[in-house]
């Protein structure tokens, strides 16, 4: 039973003709066969025409539904379709999609695009969880939705929402169980009697089958009509748990039903004569090569106990060689598939049979015992070339060639491969292998729809519908040109192209259904333009809950230089999610696989390139113009955020350096949409005669600096043009704002109320680029990865290393800025307050210049600091510097700056400002400013009440403040109020009551040398700290006194303080004599130097001033000992100037006017109160040892040898040693009067007494010495221009020495010397010239005419010190 030509179930409508009409057995029959006595008998209605392939039916047999297991389509692979075929409808437009269908672009690269087609019944909108599924036929222009009680069939190609060709009825018998699979159906060719496509509806569970010719006769709202046009049938018995899964078209030879159980039928709904009818009959593979029971057996081969396969995947119907006929092919998970021919008249044949199973597991890398980690999902014909064997089995030794898709689980992981199979000769050979990189998902077991592949004619792309993607997979290879080869021989060569296109996650969009839509190979001619063919070939899928969206493949560019171009790249994936990923409605997603990674690099390169490509409007997605620039703004604006978001969420973390490069874009069109809204508010209400700043900035800038229109392409409006073209460049065209305004004042345009107006568009362009920016900057950080980054007030605080140097900053950027400051600032003040006047300038624009003021001084401030920061982070030390020099002269601008706005009434905004960037001297000046301005209103006479209450309110804030202050800034705040108290001659106060601030005061004081001064006044007065105060009165005394009289009182008074700071301590007396011993020979110092200064006054009188002193001095006192030595000339006048002034000197200096000096008498009374004649060599080895502590040793020894060979050459030793008529008397005189001698007994002297061990050094000891300029240049220190005539001058006196040794035997009488000072020491010798030991030195003189340190400083203790005689210790 079950012959090929036996039916299940016949159903038809009331013949028109002989129903005894014998029917035709096979398609190859001819009339030439028949008895002749049935010649005449042959007309009929039906002709061969009858049951030709209709244009743009599905010829692979694309199923037209399947049921709960899976797809839907009404047309088939194209592989396998008649290239030109006839299409009945003319009217039917031949072209689809395009800008005037309606459709919404979800997404577009260089390879496709996917659209959502605008029509889809309004139902499926709102009902989105609603059980269907459905087909799409491109050939009919037709969707088929099915639910488990209706049936909705549009035009789904309209370009309205609501499709006016909608047709939508209920389905009888249908099963309505929740867990009952849903009807499946598909449409049919049309009848010679109607325009529109019949309809097939199968029941999964019952089996009945419904036929009707035409759906408008389906849709038909009276039932009972209904019925009468329809025809009904069944399939039959069918087993138990049977159902019907997959209806696939195979017209014009009709239908294959895939049932459950694994068993193949084949639906006629047209009896031989073309009457509609249902007509079933299962396929059986007798004769096969499995035996009696092949692969799909029917119920004889079940009722036989052999069981029956499950594992049907797929059924796919391909060419027609002969009219009426089809060969189709079913396909199982394992590989084997099977070849039939179908015919219209029911006779069915089995052609081959061929197991892959060995073939497909070679390909996918598994072994060949490996029998369950590989599935066959589904199969397509593969394209048939002109040197490519036909698809179908036209004959017993025919091939057939099928791309199959294998889902595969090997050792690295599951996948998804394409494997083209050449099936025929009893053999299976593997011609391709194409392994789907782009996607890998495993496929859910409980997904209704099932994995299908599709190629669309010209079958370039292959098309794998899943349940909630789409991989798009090229099946051309590139072109074989040496390029291509040399590729292939490096292993270079690009794989071929693939992409995956998912649906978002968040969403439940599946697919329900699918069409193929056709098209032709653009390098061929078309032979039939009737020919219903789509602009590119794809896909369109039945979404559910939202629509038919279509995905076209774009064709292979038709040359081969680009061997690359279909290859998706980081820069394409990206361009899509931000351009078409943000709409929340978008079906797809753009967040990327993980199977497909692109190198970090390119990644970067690639967001880089999206946003300049935005910025400067070279984009494809971006319009050139657009009537409304600030939407153009705006859109860009979008992008760019869209680019961040998307890189942010979807790629590894961009390189710092990226992230800001694109924030910095980002800035650049918020500032200019910023800048923009200002220009177009004023051209809204500007005279169009008068040109904007704008427009001229844009005139006068440099050529480099801005894209030049082309008139000829109608760009005439330059300004809209840079906008367009060269917003990337903004930091060019904030300096000129300021630029531009001087240049049209040099230009001759000098009326106040012309140039004012400028200034405000300044402001505008200014504040509006800089402003923006900043503020972007802090808000969108995170946006742009740079949530981490030190940003305060939109600039870093630190971390600028890396980084180039940001366009808010640049130097032309702030140095413009500050000159517009100040420009803004002078014109507002010329004209504030003042009324309006013929030829003036209008009071409100001068109060918003005014106004605008602060926030422009805030952006200068803000440039600067961003400037100067990032020159400091720099690693070039020319760009350190820089950022130093910067740095200072921006803190001395912006006291100026905010200080000045006081000027404008912007008191309150400019102290905020200064708080704000801790600016305390601007702080102080003004609240200072302010404090002295309300203390005169308060006690001006006359004042009202009520003003006199509001000026103490402000005086109580403004005091407020200050010790607010104090706690806020601390030191810095403290160092500059009390500088300005110091300028202001108030520190007296200050001193007086300072309890609330002493500790800063203190800290102040003492951290600065400038106040030590008054340090020690504080320390106190405020502090009671005799011990600090006296070590820094030693200190001013050591370091920084200049006045003899002055370093002799602080001395004074810090021997007092120290004695004071110790009383009741419990400090050893040894300490406290060794620092009082240290005092007394720093005041033994001083009191050399006067000595010094009273021998030589007497000399002086007479001098009008320090200058003619000087003269006087020199003249008595610098003539013999350094003539014809003039360096040691300029040292002893620079000794004596220093002298005569009373200026402190140091020890070397002091010993020098010792030792230089001309004495005025060797017999001269020695013993005289203010004379040392005989006494300068002795005080100066005094000075050398009271200065020892704090002289190098080295130093200390050469100035002894200079002071020992000074006073050997001091007499004329060869006249000495001329004894010649001297008795001995005479000659122990003149030796005795010699400066040696004298020298040599005070020094014996010093030993005795004072046991003072002064070393003698003998003239041998001391030659040379100083004589080389590398023994003199500790000495000069700086005043290197001095070593070199100082050492000659040395050399001089060392001749001298020479000389006398040599002539005067001074080596000789040194020796005798030496003896005779010691044996003239007695008990009763002379008394030393200063007095040694004292215990306690009574203070000197009172203070009085003390020179502060800084100059333009008032004198610190004015006021301040009032003592007279002796001072006192206080408590």
């Amino acid at each position: 039973m079950f012959s090929p030509d036996s039916t299940l179930n016949i159903s038809t409508l009331p013949a028109s003709r002989n129903p005894r009409r014998r029917q035709r057995t096979h398609s190859d029959e001819s009339t030439a066969s028949l008895p002749p006595r049935n010649k005449k008998r042959q007309r009929s209605f039906l002709s061969q025409d009858t049951f030709s392939l209709p244009s743009g039916k599905a010829q692979d047999g694309e199923e037209s539904m399947q049921g709960d297991r899976g797809n839907i389509s009404l047309d088939g692979d194209a592989s396998s379709r008649p290239k030109q075929l006839v299409v009945r409808e003319k009217s039917r437009s031949s072209k689809r999609g395009g800008k005037g269908d309606g459709s919404l672009t979800l997404t577009k690269n260089d390879s496709y695009i996917v659209t959502q087609l605008p029509a889809f019944p309004d139902h499926f909108r709102t009902e989105k969880n609603a059980r269907l599924h459905g087909a799409i036929s491109f050939s009919h222009g037709y969707a088929l939705a099915i639910t488990a009680t209706q049936a909705h069939i549009w035009s789904y190609t309209s370009p309205q929402s609501l499709p006016a060709e909608s047709f939508s009825f209920e389905l009888r018998n249908a099963s309505r169980g929740l867990s009952d699979p849903l009807p499946i159906g598909s449409l049919t060719t049309r009848s010679a009697s109607s325009t529109k496509p019949g309809l097939v509806i199968v029941m999964p569970v019952s089996g009945q089958i419904i036929y009707w010719e035409s759906i408008a006769s389906a849709a038909t709202a009276d039932l009972m009509r209904q019925r009468q046009q329809c025809v009904e049938g069944s399939i039959g018995s069918m087993l138990s748990g049977e159902t019907i899964v997959q209806i696939v078209d195979a017209e014009p030879a009709g239908f294959v039903l895939n049932l459950s159980s694994g068993r193949v039928a084949h639906l006629r709904v047209r009896d031989p004569q073309g009457r509609p009818a249902v007509l079933v009959q299962v396929l059986r593979s007798y004769g096969a090569s499995s035996g009696g029971g092949g692969l799909f057996s029917g119920l004889k081969y079940v009722l036989g106990g052999g069981g029956w396969r499950r594992d049907v995947v797929a059924t796919r119907a391909g060419k027609s060689h002969v009219r009426g006929q089809r060969d189709v092919v079913i396909a199982s998970a394992k590989g084997i598939f099977q070849c039939w021919d179908i015919n219209w008249s029911g006779h069915v044949t089995l052609r081959g049979e061929f197991d892959a199973g060995q073939e497909i597991k070679a390909s996918v890398g598994l072994d060949a015992q490996d029998e369950h980690s590989y599935e066959v999902l589904d199969f397509a014909f593969a394209p048939v070339t002109e040197t490519s064997t036909d698809v179908s089995i036209a004959g017993p030794g025919s091939e057939i060639s099928i791309i199959a898709l294998v889902a595969s689980r090997a050792s690295n992981g599951p996948g998804y491969s394409l494997i083209e199979l050449l099936l025929g000769n009893d053999r299976v050979k593997v011609q391709m292998v194409h392994k789907i990189r782009c996607y890998t998902t495993p496929v859910p077991a409980y997904v209704e729809w099932k994995p299908r592949i599709y190629l669309p004619e010209p079958a370039h792309t292959a098309f794998v519908v899943f349940d909630t993607a789409i991989v798009l997979a090229s099946l051309k290879g590139p072109e074989n040109t040496p390029e291509s080869q040399l590729l292939f021989d490096s292993h270079k060569l690009p794989e071929p192209f693939e992409d995956a296109i998912d649906f978002r996650k968040d969403t439940d969009y599946h697919v329900v259904g699918c069409g193929v839509e056709d098209s032709y190979d653009k390098r061929m001619p078309r032979m039939n333009d009737e020919t219903q063919l789509a602009k590119h070939p794809g896909c369109a899928l039945l979404i559910k809950g939202y629509g038919v969206v279509r995905v076209a493949a774009f064709e292979p560019k038709e040359n081969n230089d680009d061997i690359q171009q279909a290859i998706i790249t980081a820069k394409s994936k990206i361009e899509q999610a931000v351009f078409y990923g943000a709409n929340s409605e978008n079906l797809l997603s753009f967040s990327g696989r993980s199977e497909v990674q692109f190198p970090q690099d390119e990644v970067e390169m690639a967001a880089l390139t999206i946003s300049d490509e935005i910025t400067k409007t070279t984009s494809e997605f971006i319009p050139a113009l657009n009537p409304s620039l600030d939407q153009q703004l705006r859109q860009k604006a979008i992008a760019l955020q869209n680019l961040a978001l998307h890189m942010k969420a979807n790629y590894p973390p961009l390189s710092r350096l990226t992230k800001w490069k694109l924030i910095w874009n980002a800035e650049r069109i918020a500032s200019g949409r910023a800048i923009w809204k200002s220009y177009d508010s004023r051209l809204k209400h500007k005279d169009r005669k008068h040109s904007t700043l704008l427009s001229e900035i844009v005139v006068l800038m440099n050529e480099d600096l801005k894209s030049e229109p082309d008139p000829e392409l109608g760009e005439l409006d330059e300004v809209r043009q840079w906008f367009i073209k060269d917003i990337w460049r903004l930091e060019n065209l904030v300096p000129w704002a300021w630029k531009a305004v001087v240049e049209v004042y040099n230009e001759g345009t000098k009326d106040h109320p012309t140039i004012m107006g400028l200034i405000s568009e300044a402001d505008d362009i200014s504040l509006g680029a800089l402003e923006t920016a900043f503020r972007f900057r802090e808000l969108n950080a995170e946006i742009y990865g740079l949530e981490n980054e030190p940003l305060q007030d939109g600039i870093l605080t630190s971390a600028y290393e890396g980084l180039p140097q940001f366009w808010t900053s640049t130097w032309p950027v702030a140095h413009t800025t500050k000159n517009l400051v100040d420009l803004a600032r002078e014109m507002a003040l010329s004209h504030w307050n003042k009324p309006l006047v013929e030829g003036g300038p209008d009071p409100k624009v001068v109060k918003k210049v005014g106004e605008e003021n602060v926030r422009l001084v805030e952006m200068c401030c803000l440039t600067y600091i961003e400037h100067y920061r990032w020159c400091l982070a720099q690693e070039e030390d020319a760009m350190r510097n820089a950022g130093t020099h910067v740095k200072l002269a921006h803190f001395g601008v912006r006291e100026v700056q905010m200080t000045k706005l006081s000027q404008l009434g912007l008191t309150d905004q400019a102290i905020a400002l200064a708080e704000k960037y801790g600016e305390v001297k601007a702080l102080v000046s003004l609240v200072g400013e302010e404090v002295g301005d309300l203390s005169l209103r308060i006690a001006e006479p006359g004042v009202s009440a009520e003003e006199a209450a509001f000026a103490e309110n402000r005086l109580l804030r403004m005091q407020e403040l200050i010790t607010r202050y104090f706690g806020k800034f601390g030191d810095d705040w403290a160092r500059a109020l009390f500088i300005n108290y110091i300028r202001q001659n108030r520190l007296g106060s200050l001193l007086d009551d300072n309890n609330e601030f002493q500790p800063y005061l203190s800290r102040f004081l003492r951290q600065d040398p400038r106040w030590s001064k008054l340090c020690w006044i504080n320390d106190i007065t405020g502090e009671h700290d005799y011990l600090n105060a006296s070590n820094t009165l030693l200190d001013i005394a050591q370091k920084q006194e200049k006045d003899l009289w002055g370093k002799k009182v602080e001395l004074s008074l810090g021997k007092l303080a120290w004695l004071a700071g110790h009383e009741g301590k419990q400090v050893s007396d040894e300490d406290i004599q060794d620092r009082v011993e240290s005092i007394n020979d720093e005041l033994t110092l001083v009191e050399i130097q006067e000595r010094v200064f009273n021998h030589m006054h007497p000399a002086l009188y007479g001098a009008i001033d320090d200058k003619a002193a000087l003269q006087l001095a020199m003249d008595q006192y610098g003539v013999e000992t350094v003539k014809g030595k003039p360096a040691l000339h300029q040292l002893l006048e620079l000794g004596i100037a220093s002298l005569v002034s009373h200026q402190t000197m140091n020890p070397e200096q002091l010993i020098n006017v010792l030792t230089l000096m001309d004495s005025t008498s060797k017999t001269e009374d020695t013993h005289g109160e203010d004379s040392i004649a005989g006494q300068e060599f002795t005080l100066a080895l005094q000075i050398l040892r009271l200065s020892e502590k704090g002289m190098n040793k080295d130093r200390k020894a050469l100035m002894e040898k200079i002071i020992w060979r000074r006073c050997m050459i001091k007499d004329d030793w060869e006249e000495i040693n001329n004894t010649a008529n001297m008795d001995d008397a005479a000659v122990e005189q003149t030796t005795h009067d010699t400066f040696l001698f004298r020298t040599l007994r005070d020094c014996h002297l010093a030993h005795v007494y004072k046991n003072i061990s002064v070393p003698l050094l003998s003239p041998d000891q001391v030659l040379g010495a100083g004589c080389e300029p590398r023994e003199l240049r500790p000495l000069f220190g700086t005043k290197e221009d001095l070593v070199e005539p100082v050492a000659h001058d040395l050399q001089a006196e060392n001749d001298a020495l020479q000389h006398y040794l040599d002539k005067g035997r001074l080596r000789d009488w040194y020796a005798g010397i030496v003896a005779a000072a010691q044996q003239n020491t007695t008990i009763g010798a002379e008394a030393m010239p200063i007095e040694e030991g004292e215990e306690v030195r009574e203070a000197e003189a009172a203070v009085h005419e003390w020179v502060f340190p800084e100059a333009g400083v008032p004198d610190p203790g004015s006021g301040l010190v009032d003592v007279d005689g002796d001072v006192e210790m206080g408590e």
